[in-house]
């Protein structure tokens, strides 16, 4: 609130007319100014005509399958386990489960509403069954065509000899929870979310659709935070050669500044929790910034040390293309970046 009050004061003031009139006349303004300082306004874009970044041929290092897959950790079923999906539709969904004896699990399909910034679970759409034995990968044919809100909530009924498999990472657009009973309710769900957080665990889960959660698009779409999809680009595994992004322009273009959005753990529940009294393992660490000439590399800008989820470098120079390379982060093993501006005048 007072960061909209105060760039509303400023664009009146600058524009000589009273902020009542601005808000009227032309609230677009405010809007741009607010998210262009990171202020996230629910569904809506930054698209600016002076942003090189946008009109660039994009190329990456490489793009996360979409969902946490490698297994590394498990929880026992002693209570029913979910995780919000986000999702268009789902035909066909796997989790990697084990039990040392052969059981029947029950994994329940819950509706969200129609609102895509809501977390609202509003009705079973399916029972599925399955048997459990060996880890490996279970598929559940879902079957459903039209993922309300963008989101499905997928619960596996409390089991305690089954191993429900996951990651020790937080994915962007996907949160796992556990509750008593076997029925999610909106009054209960919201219970879970807003309890205390616990050490980030990411439910491993496999669909055809997670293609688009984490691909090189989202880096151009104008959202700068989760929105119904995560809106986010994230690399695999990031190794000795660290992961890229590169801009090609065809051209020799000028350009004043460059504008970074990171993730910074914004499916973390911050407040009460101790653990957050560090910086968000998800945030970029180390950076290095190149511009490219003729095949000629130039170091344009290094952090080191970086903790910040929004990062402008006021600095003007020329470049056919832009490569941002990625050596390090907090604790992910993946870089993740919303968004990525290259101003020109």
């Amino acid at each position: 609130m007072g960061q909209a009050a105060g760039t509303v004061a400023a664009l009146a003031l600058a524009r000589k007319t009273r902020p009542i009139d601005l808000v009227k006349t032309d609230f677009k303004a405010v809007e741009t100014a607010l998210l262009k300082n990171d202020q996230r306004i629910v569904g809506r874009r930054l698209l600016l005509e002076n942003d090189l970044a946008k009109k660039a041929a994009l190329t990456v290092s490489s793009e996360n399958p979409g969902s946490a897959e490698n297994g590394e950790s498990f929880r026992y079923a002693d209570k029913s386990t979910g995780v919000i999906i986000p999702c268009k539709k789902l035909d066909e969904l796997e989790l990697l489960l084990s039990s040392d004896d052969e059981v029947d699990i029950t994994v329940d399909i819950y509706l969200n509403d129609d609102n895509e910034i809501n977390y609202r679970p509003t009705g079973l759409f399916k029972s599925l069954g399955v048997r459990v034995g060996d880890k490996k990968w279970y598929k559940l044919p879902v079957g459903l065509k039209n993922a309300k809100g963008g989101k499905v909530f997928a619960v596996i009924r409390r089991m305690p000899p089954v191993r429900v498999y996951g990651e020790k990472e937080s994915y962007a657009g996907f949160t796992s929870f556990t509750f008593s009973g076997d029925e999610l309710k909106y009054d209960t769900f919201f219970e879970v979310i807003n309890s205390d957080y616990q050490t980030p665990f990411t439910v491993c889960c496999r669909y055809s659709e997670r293609g688009e959660n984490y691909a090189k698009e989202n880096l151009t779409n104008g959202y700068i935070a989760p929105h119904a999809a995560p809106n986010v680009w994230v690399s695999r595994e990031l190794g000795g050669d660290g992961e890229y992004l590169e801009f090609d322009f065809k051209k020799v273009e000028k350009f004043n500044e460059i504008e970074l959005v990171f993730n910074t753990g914004l499916n973390m529940k911050t407040f009460n929790n101790p653990s957050m009294s560090r910086v968000p393992p998800e945030t970029v660490k180390s950076y290095r910034i190149y511009t490219v000439i003729g095949g000629q590399e130039t170091l344009y800008y290094r952090d080191r040390g970086n903790y910040k989820r929004f990062v402008r470098i006021a600095k003007s120079a020329s470049a056919e293309k832009v490569r941002i390379s990625f050596d390090q982060t907090h604790g992910s093993r993946y870089a993740q970046v919303y968004d990525v501006r290259i101003i020109s005048d």
